[in-house]
C-alpha cells in the first residue's frame, strides 16, 4: 500500500480545516486543542488503514474487516478535552 503524504511545507491552514481569521483572538490552548484533534484523527486513520491493508475508499487488502462510520469520543489532553471522530472497524 502506497502512502500519500503531503510535504509539511505544502500544508496550509485550509488543508487543516481552519483559517487564520478563525485563530485570531483565540488562546494558545485552543490552538493546541485543534492541533491535538488533527494529530489524533490522522493517527487513527493511519492505524485503520494499516489494519485493513487499504486506505479509505480503496478496495482490496485484507479480506476481513471494513470501515463502518465513526464515533465521537472525548479525549483529555494537557490542553483540555478534545472531541475527535474515531473510525469504527467491523469484522
Amino acid at each position: 500500500m502506497a502512502r500519500q503524504y503531503t510535504k509539511i511545507e505544502e500544508l496550509s491552514t485550509a488543508d487543516l480545516g481552519f483559517s487564520l481569521d478563525e485563530l485570531r483572538g483565540q488562546s494558545l490552548e485552543e490552538l493546541s486543542r485543534r492541533g491535538a484533534k488533527i494529530l489524533l484523527e490522522v493517527a487513527l486513520a493511519e492505524e485503520v488503514a494499516e489494519l485493513l491493508g487499504r486506505v479509505r475508499y480503496e478496495r482490496g487488502g485484507v479480506e476481513t474487516g471494513y470501515r463502518n462510520g465513526h464515533r465521537h469520543r472525548r479525549v483529555h489532553t494537557g490542553a483540555g478535552p478534545v472531541e475527535i471522530d474515531m473510525p469504527k472497524v467491523t469484522g
